[in-house]
């Protein structure tokens, strides 16, 4: 089941718009901006691509710049939109020492009761440390409260249980307070963030993916070449929800072409959810579109990821004949010197930084350089560890 190019021959990009939609990130659309200023400048060192960015006028809620790339004697011109959710990200990581156990238990119940928790370990174990590592930690500290406050009691019975569970108060509050480092909260609060949005979606997300897609076909409408899609993790569901949607409702009209880019992907902790009816519609719509180039990047280095699944297949809604997604490895251990030894959210941000050795996934040829998606990949194949089996036989309704 690999993606075969809808091209004939390559064309030449000459305006590209290109729509980001971040992971689940506090940080704000900017950090985007300058990760790909600089890293954009490594890149080119090794590959000779010349890469500029300018300001470029925003129309809200979005934030973007111009990229003008140079490479072979070729002239590449790229608008870069960010749809910023950072600040709702921020308003959803509200819970403290209190309220993070009550969400736990809520979270961990929603993966447990239709089964998808142990799909997903089926599927990868690796990224599912992600959910166990925080709920030990929390545990822990239930434990620990615990015992201080039997401690005290017996030493000096109101006062020593009094002294225990304020001991414990302040030992869990330091710990949210180190949660830049530690991320114990910050998981929680993605988990349950992606659980909740499938069964009731975020209103502002929503109003705002409403606007993006108008945004994209304002842009097919404009005349540019090629619009390109990129969703990294989290994102990577929000991406392809975009697209089905607008597929299903008839939209992407236009000549220019048309692909959907993810990185480090974790739809399948969403779409193994029961509650995620419209996402797996909308994968089966992707996946068994002509009119879409659907790549799909990962690696196996990358734990904070399903690294090389088809993520409309190990969902059990891939169709038949179906033409996307391409997945291919971008083999960290290969291709990023030092990969294995930065530290986990690092590897999960590579796919936006600069490569050593570019040649199997290059971010800033696909974002700026002058092939489009389709024709850069064109004959690719799945990598060899791709994963095509289905892990979850939901049955949805009719698509709709």
């Amino acid at each position: 089941m690999s993606a075969a190019a809808t091209l004939q021959k390559p064309e030449t990009i000459r305006r590209r718009a290109v729509f980001v939609l971040p992971g689940y990130d506090p940080a704000p659309p900017r950090r985007y901006r300058e990760i790909y200023r600089s890293e954009a400048a490594k890149q080119g060192e090794i590959t000779g691509q010349s890469i500029g960015l300018s300001p470029v006028s925003r129309p809200a809620p979005f934030y973007g710049w111009q990229v003008s790339a140079q490479q072979a004697g070729r002239s590449t011109h790229s608008a870069h939109w960010i749809l910023p959710w950072n600040d709702l990200v921020r308003s959803s990581m509200k819970a403290g020492i209190f309220g993070i156990y009550p969400l736990a238990l809520r979270t961990g119940w929603t993966y447990l009761k239709g089964g998808a928790l142990w799909a997903l370990l089926r599927l990868r174990w690796q990224p599912m440390l992600a959910v166990f590592y925080p709920l030990a930690v929390l545990m822990g500290q239930v434990l620990v409260a615990t015992a201080g406050a039997a401690l005290g009691w017996q030493l000096a019975g109101w006062a020593g249980l009094a002294l225990g569970l304020g001991a414990s108060l302040a030992g869990a509050e330091y710990l949210r307070r180190q949660d830049s480092r530690t991320y114990i909260y910050y998981l929680l609060h993605l988990y349950a963030f992606a659980a909740r949005n499938m069964a009731r979606p975020n209103p502002d997300l929503a109003r705002r993916m409403n606007a993006l897609a108008d945004q994209v076909q304002a842009a097919l409408d404009d005349g540019v070449d090629e619009v390109l899609v990129v969703g990294h993790s989290l994102g990577a569901q929000l991406a392809t929800d975009l697209l089905g949607d607008m597929l299903r409702d008839g939209r992407l009209n236009g000549p220019g072409h048309v692909a959907l880019l993810t990185l480090g992907q974790v739809i399948p902790m969403m779409s193994f959810l029961p509650a995620a009816q419209r996402l797996r519609r909308n994968l089966r719509a992707v996946a068994a579109s002509r009119r879409i180039f659907w790549l799909d990047v990962s690696s196996q280095a990358d734990g904070g990821c399903f690294a090389l699944a088809d993520a409309a297949a190990v969902s059990g809604v891939a169709p038949q004949g179906a033409q996307n997604p391409l997945v291919i490895s971008a083999a960290f251990a290969d291709t990023v010197e030092g990969a294995e030894t930065q530290r986990f959210f690092a590897r999960h941000f590579q796919y936006y930084r600069a490569f050593a050795r570019p040649e199997n996934y290059d971010y800033f040829a696909i974002t700026a350089g002058p092939l489009p998606l389709a024709a850069r990949y064109a004959g690719r194949k799945n990598s060899p560890q791709c994963i095509l089996k289905p892990f979850v036989r939901v049955q949805d309704g009719p698509d709709g």
